[in-house]
């Protein structure tokens, strides 16, 4: 061995023992040289930004290869990095994100057709999902977005109905079959507010079906099954909307009542 290559040898020790001890001591004190570079870093950020910057202009192509490497080489650590500036700096993210959203509508749309039209299954999928998962959510946004812009709702269903004519009525017979309480309670409200009934806009289908069950969903006038809403004083005679004034009654008692009020409970005729 060299004269050279001993004091190249005893040089690459030295440097090796001297990097054992920098390691060391960061190891030892890691929390205090934490502190005193945050501290350091608030108290000089302008400059330090200011630095990082010029030195960035200046060696772009270097600074972002070496960015790149080192995000592949360090995946997780560089998805919690940006998890937590994002939870860090939220709003600048949104103020971000809007931006770009507004300056790249066309691209950001044409991107969605593309990955909608290669997996419309999996999106199809996920949507439904969610839907499902945030029913109650998602009720509350449409009826809200509903009340604030009711001409825009309303002629945008009017256009998509007479568009899609025999879709809107397959679909109204669907939700009919399946919603059969709401369907009764809908054309009470409306009779109701024919005949301008108190509590027209207050009952509302849970309500009437629980006066029902109050009745074992029975009429109350001979305790057969129930197959209809009886207004007990009737909306012709003065009758409100309030659940008080409302009973489950059969088809041949309601008829047999009609709108005679008071109603001889024991000859099913008006009292006199």
């Amino acid at each position: 061995m060299t004269i050279d290559q001993v004091i190249e040898q005893t040089e690459t020790e030295r440097k090796a023992k001297k990097r054992a001890r920098a390691k060391a001591y960061d190891q030892k004190h890691k929390a205090e040289k934490a502190n005193y570079n945050k501290v350091y870093y608030q108290t000089h950020k302008a400059t330090l930004k200011a630095c990082h910057h010029s030195y960035y202009l200046g060696h772009i192509d270097q600074t972002r290869a070496s960015a790149k490497a080192w995000a592949e080489d360090n995946p997780n650590r560089l998805k919690l990095t940006a998890k937590r500036w994002r939870g860090d700096n939220s709003e600048k993210c949104q103020a971000m994100h809007k931006t770009y959203e507004n300056t790249h509508k066309e691209a950001i749309r044409a991107r969605k057709q593309t990955y909608y039209k290669a997996n419309r299954e999996r999106v199809l999928a996920v949507q439904q999902a969610y839907r499902e998962s945030h029913r109650d959510e998602i009720n509350v946004s449409n009826r809200s977005y509903a009340q604030a812009h009711t001409k825009e709702a309303s002629a945008r269903m009017r256009a998509w109905r007479s568009a899609n004519h025999d879709k809107d009525r397959a679909n109204q017979r669907t939700w009919r079959h399946g919603h059969p309480e709401k369907v009764l309670a809908i054309a009470h409200r409306r009779r109701a507010r024919k005949a301008n009934a108190r509590g027209a806009d207050y009952t509302t289908a849970e309500m009437i079906a629980g006066r029902c069950e109050v009745w074992g969903w029975r009429c109350w006038l001979c305790g057969a099954p129930m197959e209809a809403v009886d207004h007990v004083i009737p909306l012709a005679r003065g009758g409100t909307h309030w659940p008080a004034n409302l009973r489950p009654c059969c088809g041949s008692c309601n008829s047999r009542k009609g709108a005679r009020w008071p109603y001889d409970l024991t000859r099913g005729e008006t009292e006199t």
